[in-house]
């Protein structure tokens, strides 16, 4: 991911590293002691309502010599990335679990780490079919979408190749094995996974926290029942979603606390043949699961909070999924209504949309009705100042400064950064 970063420390008994990301900011947990604990850490909107929680990370730290021992860290960390929805301040907390004795350590209090502020009043903005406000970039060079904007969007539209990651994540990928391109799709085309070494293998990895969410479209059936079927599996961690082996019971393999097989309660086998729209929701609580845009089963009290790696099988083979169309991965928990909004999305030929096209008319960026942004590029915020490519799309304020540009790859480079689900003033 091509984003410019920066880094702040507030020094404590622990660290807050606070990153600038595309969505945000990322803030990531270290610990300055020679022995393991367990941390949590929460954040919290502007109205004090707690947006994420990283609950019992385990840090190894390294204390290194010197006259700073925080200087350099060896840590398993804590990740989150939290994005501006609504005006106001974003807090953090750190609450210590379960600490050493060996070690003085407290809980720290509350602490800021992104201030958001409305759009400008000097905007451009993008409005649906009814005059509803749906996307808008300000003159300071932000982009505030009333939609979400995915971690990671693989359309699988390719006829050979790469498989472009459309969220502007920059997740790239090079299927492994010989998964089949261009089959008959739910919106164009899709991919099938019918060979023990067919997956595609994300790099770098999307880490997940206590909140995220994976919908893509399926053909139902799925490959034989004599193995596995697994959508998505973390690279040492968890299969999120997976359908079990001599059976048809859709659920998640916990591998991290080596509880196995966990049961929605939900078996597909009662699906008619052809394609159908799934959806995982991590809550906090459950992960719950979406046929067709309705909740069908879950997994109650058990949370998966590692990363995806692998999709449409594991990285270790044999247990190839089937054919998959517009997979996508959120870190957030969509609501029944998101979830919804996205079954009834069936054609993006037919969606109606706000268009950058090439000089070949080609589309290489958009944002759907619903306020969704796809690019065909990466997004590259924070910058200093934008010098647009020739041939942009370009947004400039008032004094005639480009602040915020689309170019005809479609990578977005903007002064500010991508707001996504922002409900107010938008």
């Amino acid at each position: 991911m091509k984003v410019k970063k920066r880094v702040v420390k507030i020094i404590v008994n622990l660290l807050f590293f606070l990153v600038a990301s595309i969505l945000g900011i990322k803030i990531v947990i270290a610990a300055c002691a020679a022995t393991t604990d367990l941390y949590t850490m929460k954040i919290y909107d502007p109205d004090i309502v707690e947006v994420q929680s990283c609950p019992q990370q385990t840090i190894d730290p390294v204390e290194p010599s010197g006259d700073d021992p925080c200087d350099i860290q060896d840590v398993d960390s804590c990740s989150d990335y939290v994005s501006c929805q609504k005006a106001g301040t974003y807090t953090a907390e750190i609450i210590c679990d379960s600490c050493t004795a060996a070690v003085s350590h407290t809980a720290v209090g509350s602490q800021t780490i992104l201030t958001c502020s409305s759009p400008s009043t000097n905007r451009f903005i993008i409005k649906n079919s009814s005059s509803d406000n749906i996307a808008s970039f300000d003159e300071n060079g932000y982009l505030f979408l009333n939609g979400r904007k995915a971690e990671l969007l693989y359309h699988l539209d390719e006829a050979n190749g790469d498989v472009y990651d459309s969220s502007g994540g920059g997740r790239d990928v090079t299927p492994t094995g010989s998964p089949t391109y261009g089959v008959s799709g739910k919106i164009d085309t899709a991919m099938t996974f019918a060979a023990s070494g067919d997956m595609l293998l994300v790099s770098p990895v999307v880490n997940i926290s206590n909140m995220w969410t994976v919908s893509t479209w399926f053909n139902y059936p799925l490959e034989e029942s004599t193995h596995w079927r697994t959508l998505t599996r973390g690279l040492d961690g968890d299969h999120q979603i997976i359908v079990g082996i001599n059976n048809y019971t859709l659920g998640t393999f916990d591998n991290t606390g080596a509880a196995g097989f966990l049961s929605s309660g939900y078996d597909v086998d009662v699906l008619s043949n052809g394609w159908h729209h799934l959806a995982a929701v991590q809550d906090g609580t459950d992960i719950i699961y979406y046929i067709d845009g309705s909740e069908v089963g879950r997994v109650t009290n058990y949370q998966s909070i590692t990363d995806i790696y692998a999709i449409g099988n594991y990285q270790g083979g044999a247990q190839e999924w089937g054919t998959i169309d517009e997979f996508a991965i959120y870190n957030t928990a969509l609501s029944a209504a998101d979830i919804n909004n996205l079954y009834s999305t069936t054609s993006y030929s037919t969606l109606q949309r706000f268009t950058i096209t090439d000089s070949s008319s080609n589309t290489v960026a958009s944002i759907d009705s619903f306020g969704n942004l796809y690019l065909n590029g990466i997004v590259s915020g924070g910058q200093g100042s934008v010098s647009p490519p020739a041939n942009s799309f370009v947004i400039q304020n008032s004094v005639g400064t480009s602040v915020a540009y689309i170019d005809s790859s479609g990578n977005l480079g903007m002064l500010g950064w991508v707001y996504d689900e922002w409900l107010e003033g938008i």
